[in-house]
């Protein structure tokens, strides 16, 4: 069966199903390439951000 903008709901009630079944799911999840294709770049910047302040913020402990 497919939505009115023309997606296969058989595809994505099948991803529901894996989904609800999962013994530790995912705090978030991205449903798509194109959901992943966006995010990653971003999780890479902020992991790249934290690494380069990390002793800066270590340095802080028990300080504020």
């Amino acid at each position: 069966m497919k939505t009115g903008d023309g997606r296969n709901t058989a595809n994505r009630q099948c991803g529901s199903r894996q989904f609800a079944g999962l013994e530790n799911p995912p705090k978030q999840f991205m449903a798509g390439g194109d959901a992943i294709s966006a995010v990653v770049p971003v999780l890479e910047q902020r992991l790249i951000e934290l690494d380069a302040y990390e002793e800066l913020s270590k340095s802080t402990n028990g300080s504020f």
